[in-house]
């Protein structure tokens, strides 16, 4: 990444129904939002909400962006692109599917593991009494912050709790 590059913002209205909106910054302070206010990247797929986006740069000088597919369910969705502009086709990302009772996978965020050559994925998911005692959090979703590891958005590792303060 350039040192004199713009800041870059990812963000969404709603619950994501319409995409990502970005907005972009010279200081950090004074942001301006991009493509006049409207979505810069859409929903392509049906039933997808992009909900939660987080972009990333890639090793190689790209981006890659990940986001809350839906409300209920194992998945979360990511793409590509070379220059914010134009993505590759968004696809799911099952990284709780091996969890059968997992209700969802909200907040997702990615972190480039140099040394190991993968993507560290974080995000937020509930299991009902996995962790007894504990319905404080959204209409009684107790969440917990999971992970898993990838090489390539294809297969991803076993999640695993990443963060447990002992409550929601």
């Amino acid at each position: 990444m350039r040192p004199d590059a713009p800041w870059v913002f990812a963000g969404f209205k709603d619950n994501g129904q319409d995409g990502v909106y970005m907005a972009l910054s010279l200081d950090g302070y004074h942001w301006t939002l991009a493509n006049a206010g409207k979505p810069v990247v859409k929903p392509t797929e049906p039933g997808e909400l992009m909900r939660d986006p987080f972009l990333q740069n890639t090793p190689d000088d790209g981006f890659v962006m990940v986001w809350t597919w839906n409300w209920r369910g194992k998945t979360i969705g990511y793409a590509t692109s070379d220059d914010l502009l134009k993505w590759t086709q968004h696809k799911e990302l099952a990284v709780m599917a091996p969890e059968a009772a997992a209700l969802n996978t909200w907040a997702p965020a990615i972190y480039w593991e140099k040394f190991e050559r993968r993507w560290l994925i974080l995000w937020s998911s509930t299991i009902p009494g996995r962790f007894p005692g504990d319905d404080s959090g959204d209409g009684g979703l107790n969440h917990r912050i999971w992970s898993t590891t990838t090489k390539d958005f294809k297969s991803t590792t076993k999640p695993k709790v990443f963060f447990d303060p002992g409550y929601s």
